[in-house]
């Protein structure tokens, strides 16, 4: 995973001494990673076509629908081998489980900024409690 996205959030998570500014950055957090997760869905989705597309001029190709068809027959219950075993498959399939890694990380740290609410309250209770209210 991008080492400088995990940072960012590694910056983004720790909380400020003053509860109250940082009641007052969840919605900027939440505007700020909310976009990040969009365009990694969008690229997703981008990666997710791609690779159907490209799974479909595959299929036809081994299966004799495709101008240049291969030489050797290839029978239908063969297919599946050898289009686990190509190469441009493999690299779109590797680039979507990319991008679906990177949008369960963004739906995570969405989760900890709604929930950053609730942190913020439990701080400001604890530091109630600790001052004798």
């Amino acid at each position: 995973m991008n080492n400088e996205f995990l940072d960012e959030w590694r910056e983004d998570a720790a909380m400020l001494e003053d509860l109250n500014e940082e009641s007052r950055r969840i919605p900027s957090l939440h505007a700020k990673w909310l976009e990040k997760f969009h365009r990694y869905k969008l690229l997703k989705n981008r990666a997710q076509y791609t690779f159907q597309k490209l799974y479909k001029e595959k299929y036809h190709y081994l299966m004799g629908r495709d101008e240049e068809c291969p030489d050797i027959k290839i029978m239908k219950n063969e297919v599946p081998i050898y289009l686990n075993a190509d190469e441009e498959l493999t690299e779109a399939q590797a680039r979507l489980d990319l991008f679906d890694t990177y949008e369960k990380c963004l739906e995570k740290i969405l989760n900890m900024i709604n929930n950053r609410s609730f942190q913020v309250k439990n701080a400001i209770e604890w530091k109630k409690f600790e001052s004798g209210y």
